[in-house]
């Protein structure tokens, strides 16, 4: 049986606390541990059972965080991840959810893990969406494992599974194209979904560069207009998109810009990084929402927000707030 057959034979997902048990207190980082022990230890010693003890055991192997040889655990983990992750559940969370996508994609194929037709964008084409029904029931271990670490979420009670919005750029970068290579003979599901992915960043990356175009126009006479330029091509992870300044008048760069394309009715999706840097930079974070089907037009501007962390979030907000999807929209 390889790890991954193992994983997938967990009839139930390990919590976050049974993982830390046997990894901080059933286990030693300093010493050697037998199989058996760590099962009476956790069978003694925590409210998790012996059966949750294996599970965890398995997954632990699976992500690489231990070793077991004859019936010997070892923890494999360096010291500094060891020590984060002991006083950081959510640094473990993520430690073993990234291990275990690294297993996946070395040791079986995804186009089984993710067939045809279960992967798509929700009805705001923003948000990649699985279908469970279509995971195939033997393998339902690493899809338990998956949700209970914070990589899927279940959407509704109609078996559909939302990526997190922290890997989801994961899955459209590396999973995908996986899952399409594999599929090359006849993914003509995936193909699609590989084409609403180009459509989605073109689009994304037009109306970024209008608001460039905007920012720089807007300021023309700015003596540094130059330096008004987009920053989302080179880190994805600061919260904003575009670098401008507040006014003529601006000696440095006062104004930070996040642009949310949309066609049709104005929704959007809001980061959680995104949110807290707005609530950092109060006033100088700006929402600029671009209409991808009329900022060609002549005359055209973009709604502007300023400080939309008061704007949108407030109880008066005229926003209309999903949480279930972080969907944001303008109420009718």
């Amino acid at each position: 049986m390889t790890i991954c057959d193992e994983i997938a034979a967990i009839k139930a997902p390990s919590s976050i606390d049974a993982v830390g048990v046997v990894l901080y207190q059933a286990l030693s980082k300093s010493a050697t541990t037998t199989v058996d022990y760590a099962a009476r230890y956790c069978a003694t010693h925590s409210f998790e059972s012996a059966g949750s003890c294996a599970d965890a055991l398995s997954l632990l192997k699976g992500a690489g965080l231990i070793l077991i040889k004859d019936g010997v655990i070892s923890i494999t983990m360096d010291d500094e991840a060891y020590r984060t992750c002991q006083d950081d559940s959510r640094r473990l969370r993520s430690e073993v959810a990234s291990r275990l996508f690294s297993l996946l994609v070395r040791t079986m194929s995804l186009s089984i893990l993710f067939p045809p037709g279960s992967l798509s964008y929700g009805n705001e084409g923003e948000r990649l969406v699985i279908n469970e029904n279509l995971i195939p029931f033997d393998l339902r271990g690493i899809k338990l494992n998956l949700i209970n670490f914070g990589v899927l979420r279940r959407l509704n009670s109609y078996g559909l599974l939302i990526v997190e919005q922290e890997y989801q750029t994961y899955f459209e970068n590396t999973l995908i194209p996986i899952i399409a290579a594999e599929m090359s003979a006849g993914g003509t599901d995936l193909d699609s979904l590989h084409r609403m992915l180009k459509q989605r960043e073109k689009r994304g990356d037009a109306a970024e560069q209008y608001v460039v175009d905007f920012e720089r126009e807007r300021l023309s006479v700015h003596r540094n207009r130059r330096l008004i330029k987009r920053v989302s091509d080179k880190n994805v992870s600061c919260g904003y998109d575009i670098l401008s300044f507040e006014s003529v008048n601006s000696g440095t760069i006062d104004r930070f810009i996040e642009v949310k394309s949309y066609q049709g009715r104005c929704r959007f999706f809001w980061t959680r990084n995104e949110v807290n840097v707005s609530k950092a930079l109060g006033i100088n974070y700006y929402l600029y929402l671009v209409d991808s089907e009329r900022f060609e037009d002549a005359g055209y501007a973009p709604t502007i927000i300023r400080n939309p962390n008061r704007e949108v979030l407030s109880e008066d907000s005229k926003y209309q707030i999903d949480t279930e999807v972080f969907l944001i929209q303008l109420r009718n």
